[in-house]
């Protein structure tokens, strides 16, 4: 066995304050789930629950850079990824804290046209403006698909809780808006 006559198989040596700390974590989860069990027989809902920490939850800043990118500084720095035409959607829904009414889109195309053509300066302008037409039509799945790849590259990141948050959000024929304080 190689093993036997090399150092290179002994099995690494445990921090001892790694070793303290993840016995610590352990115990607070073990103290939350029980606290946890103990709201839900006194009567308490999860959906309460779930309220109670979000509100806990401190929200992150959102810097965005001159080169377009997408920073929550306060989560380590964290880049948020999307390709340039969900970043687009989210740049204009950004522009309007009262929210956008889906089929109201069309007037917002001039507007997502120049947020799209500074992300894709080197594009055809035909080629823009086909892909900003599928998106401002209320009766295509254009718009609902970038939201989608939108509200993906938060979750992808983080917990749901917290990147509903900062993701496009809404109930059909009312306003779509992203809820972070701007």
């Amino acid at each position: 066995d190689i093993c036997e006559s090399s150092s290179v198989c002994e099995e690494p040596a445990i921090d001892p304050d790694e070793e303290r700390s993840l016995i610590d974590t352990e115990r607070i989860l073990r103290e939350l789930r029980e606290n946890v069990q103990k709201l839900r027989l006194e009567g308490v809902s999860l959906m309460a629950i779930h309220e109670f920490i979000d509100k806990q939850e401190p929200l992150s800043r959102m810097v965005i850079t001159e080169d377009y990118r997408i920073f929550l500084p306060d989560y380590n720095n964290m880049e948020i990824e999307m390709g340039a035409l969900p970043k687009a959607v989210y740049f204009l829904f950004l522009r309007y804290p009262e929210g956008i009414i889906y089929k109201h889109m069309p007037d917002y195309y001039n507007e997502l046209l120049g947020i799209y053509k500074q992300l894709r300066p080197n594009t055809d302008e035909a080629r823009l403006n086909l892909t900003v037409t599928k998106v401002v039509n209320p009766l295509g799945n254009a718009l609902n698909e970038n939201i989608a790849r939108i509200r993906k590259a938060f979750i992808d990141k983080f917990d749901e809780h917290l990147a509903n948050n900062y993701i496009i959000t809404g109930e059909r024929g009312l306003q779509y808006y992203i809820p972070l304080d701007r």
